[in-house]
């Protein structure tokens, strides 16, 4: 088990709320007491609220806990989507907190919400928007994942297969990739079927008021932002930074290691685009060794913000 998904482990135990030793712990998850030892000081050094007594091993503090809400199903619904994002892109600690808090919320639901709940889970991304993302499409996938959560129709202009730009109502279904592109699979009231529409090639998206419900069953692939499999990016840093990095490391670090020529740090992600700001903030100290598709976006970053200082900035009177 990587050390991230070991931590996390652990966070989920201890929020059973009951002391559990560390010979316990580790048969968990397959790691010896001196393993989670060192766990245990990296989740407290890391902000988790874990105490340690001995003779009766770990726990979470109780004041960790909150009191319990009452929330409307609507209320439930939309948090219930939001623990999506958390456990994607936060740390460990509120990566734990984020599956605690969906398999609680999906206990408050009704019997019938829960598998529409589910479908929407599979339709809707709640990524952070990101300088580096392509505007343009970033404003369609904002109006998208607002109709998919609200199962509201949207009005855009489109291009068809044979070049002719179309206006008219979609409900959405889901978005899928396909062919090499990314579609939005929906509706079509115009002309009475379900269209995939590529994404790049819808402009003007506009929210309705009207509502549709999705057809029973359906479920979605995974929406154009997301891999299906988290990517892995190594970088070197220069010696004389280490110490810094380590003190501002990214949210998305999985492991260090201490070389003579300097540091090496790999990290996962879900899109270049979430570590591009944080590399670009270390400029030459840093140098992506992989993937090659990241170290040639940085390489096209770095040599526009040159370009950018070469001549003198005009400024307004």
């Amino acid at each position: 088990m990587a050390r991230s998904d070991r931590r996390l482990a652990l966070v989920r135990l201890l929020q059973e709320q009951r002391w559990q030793r560390a010979v316990d712990l580790g048969e968990a998850v397959g790691a010896s007491p001196r393993t989670i030892y060192r766990d245990m000081r990296a989740l407290k050094d890391a902000g988790v609220p874990v105490e340690a007594v001995p003779g009766q091993g770990y726990r979470l503090r109780e004041d960790a806990l909150l009191s319990p809400l009452r929330l409307t199903t609507d209320e439930a619904v939309v948090l219930l989507l939001s623990t999506e994002h958390a456990a994607d892109h936060l740390d460990v600690n509120y990566q734990a907190a984020a599956h605690a808090a969906r398999a609680k919320l999906e206990a408050l639901l009704p019997d019938r919400l829960r598998s529409e709940v589910a479908a929407l889970r599979s339709s809707v991304h709640a990524g952070p928007a990101n300088a580096f993302d392509a505007s343009d499409e970033q404003t369609v996938l904002d109006v998208l994942r607002r109709a998919l959560t609200e199962s509201r129709t949207v009005r855009c202009q489109h291009r068809s297969a044979d070049g002719a730009k179309r206006t008219g109502r979609v409900d959405p279904y889901g978005l899928v990739r396909f062919g090499g592109a990314w579609h939005l699979v929906g509706y079509s009231h115009e002309r009475d079927r379900v269209l995939h529409i590529r994404l790049r090639d819808i402009e003007r998206p506009e929210l309705l008021e009207a509502t549709f419900e999705r057809p029973a069953g359906y479920r979605s692939h995974r929406d154009p932002t997301r891999r299906d499999r988290p990517l892995t990016v190594r970088v070197r840093f220069a010696p004389e930074v280490a110490h810094w990095v380590r003190e501002a490391p990214s949210a998305h670090l999985v492991d260090t290691e201490e070389r003579p020529d300097g540091l090496y740090v790999t990290l996962q992600v879900q899109r270049e685009t979430e570590v591009l700001p944080w590399l670009l903030s270390w400029g030459a100290h840093a140098q992506v060794l992989e993937p090659p598709s990241l170290r040639r976006r940085l390489a096209r970053e770095a040599a526009a913000i040159a370009e950018r200082h070469q001549s003198e900035p005009t400024l307004l009177p």
